[in-house]
């Protein structure tokens, strides 16, 4: 458990600075030195597996929720499946993950008050993963055993 924490506070420092570097190489008009100041120091762990693709400017999008609410653990997005046109199963796949964001999980949310982690594009505060146990790598779904736990420790 000691080397995952190690690994994850190497990973935290890493994505710390990659989202600095990124708002600064993003910065717009409307964006202050203020707010970017905030996100290269804000405590939080962008997760996401390789065959989504989040949106360029996902972090800039997702990031600053989580500074107007300190109870806020969790920011997921949706994102498009990077062979999505690739031959009948990928579009089938498509199909199938559009219904996942668009219909089921804003459902769970709104009559379950529960939102599943499932491993998308997402953004976690560090101190929710710490607060509900940490990241339990011999579970086989541990993607929803985080989000349940989370969810449990309020």
């Amino acid at each position: 458990m000691t080397v995952l924490w190690t690994l994850l506070e190497a990973i935290k420092k890493r994505l710390i600075f990659r989202q600095g570097v990124t708002m600064k190489n993003e910065k717009s008009e409307d964006s202050d030195d203020e707010s970017i100041q905030w996100l290269i120091k804000v405590e939080v762990s962008k997760w996401s597996q390789r065959d989504f693709q989040p949106n360029p400017d996902f972090l800039k999008q997702t990031v600053p929720h989580f500074k107007d609410n300190p109870k806020l653990g969790l920011v997921q997005a949706r994102c498009s499946f990077v062979n999505n046109d690739g031959n009948l199963l990928t579009r089938l796949q498509n199909v199938n993950l559009c219904f996942h964001f668009e219909v089921k999980q804003q459902v769970n949310g709104v009559f379950l008050n529960f939102f599943g982690f499932n491993w998308t594009t997402s953004v976690w505060r560090i101190k929710t993963l710490e607060d509900s146990g940490g990241w339990l790598e011999r579970i086989t779904v541990e993607d929803m055993d985080i989000a349940v736990r989370a969810h449990l420790n309020g």
